[in-house]
C-alpha cells in the first residue's frame, strides 16, 4: 500500500477438499497439510459469512463455484469455534498451478 492505494488480485484456486485447518498462524502448516492429505490450508478467522451460494445464479458457467452470500451478512464463526487471533479466514495454495489469475484491481483506503 502507498499513498493510501492499494492492489488487490483475485484468483480462481483449486482448494480441495477437505482443507487442512488451523485456528492462528503456523510456519508449519503447508508440511502439516501434506501430512493430513491437503493441497491448501485455512487458516480460520474470528468472522465468516454467514452463508454460501452457488454462482450459477449469476452465470451459469459459473456452476459449483461458491460466494459468500451477502444477503446473510458477516458475523462471529461460532460454527468453526475460531478462537484464534485471524481476524478473516485465510486461504493458502501451495501450488501456483492450482490458481487461475482472474482480475487486478486498484483501491482506495
Amino acid at each position: 500500500m502507498s499513498g493510501n492505494t492499494g492492489l488487490l488480485l483475485l484468483v480462481e484456486a483449486e482448494l480441495g477438499s477437505p482443507m487442512y485447518e488451523i485456528p492462528t498462524g503456523d510456519y508449519n502448516a503447508e508440511e502439516q497439510a501434506k501430512k493430513h492429505k491437503c493441497i491448501s490450508t485455512l487458516g480460520v478467522g474470528r468472522t465468516a459469512p454467514q452463508a454460501w451460494m452457488d454462482a450459477d445464479g449469476i452465470h451459469e458457467s459459473l456452476a459449483g463455484v461458491t460466494f459468500p452470500d451477502v444477503s446473510q451478512g458477516i458475523g462471529d464463526n461460532k460454527a468453526k469455534n475460531a478462537n484464534g487471533y485471524l481476524m478473516h479466514n485465510e486461504y493458502i495454495c501451495y501450488n501456483v498451478a492450482q490458481m487461475k489469475l482472474k482480475y487486478l484491481f486498484r483501491v482506495g483506503f
